[in-house]
């Protein structure tokens, strides 16, 4: 039976945190990027990525890097952990027509809001 001692592992394996600045203010990131977070990146979840870096300061965090159009902020932060920002995966196809149409979103007892335009008067 294998004996593995994670308390000491951890110990052994941590590394100096990250030092990253941003609006005046430093952060320190894990040393090692959390596993989930290639995942979310993939996914297109770069907020909830950087909350995995962040903490509780990813929502300042995010706001103040929404700013960086060109992504560089974040290809920098990444780059940290030796991560390319991956393209996010296209939309999902829109669902297919069942052929039934939409029903109607008022059951008919709101009343006319509006003068009709022009009444015909038939005989």
């Amino acid at each position: 039976m294998a004996d593995l001692d994670l308390d000491r592992y951890r110990q052994e394996h941590a590394g100096e945190p990250h030092k990253v600045t941003l609006g005046g203010k430093t952060y320190l990131l894990p040393a090692t990027l959390p596993v989930i977070v290639p995942d979310l990146l993939k996914r297109g979840e770069i907020i909830s990525a950087l909350e995995c870096l962040f903490g509780d300061d990813s929502m300042t965090v995010g706001k103040q890097l929404g700013i960086d159009a060109e992504g560089g902020d974040f290809l920098a932060i990444f780059s940290l952990y030796g991560v390319d920002l991956p393209e996010p995966s296209a939309s999902p196809d829109s669902s297919a027509s069942s052929g039934v149409p939409s029903r109607l979103t008022s059951n008919g007892s709101t009343g006319v809001t509006s003068e009709p335009l022009a009444s015909v008067k038939t005989k």
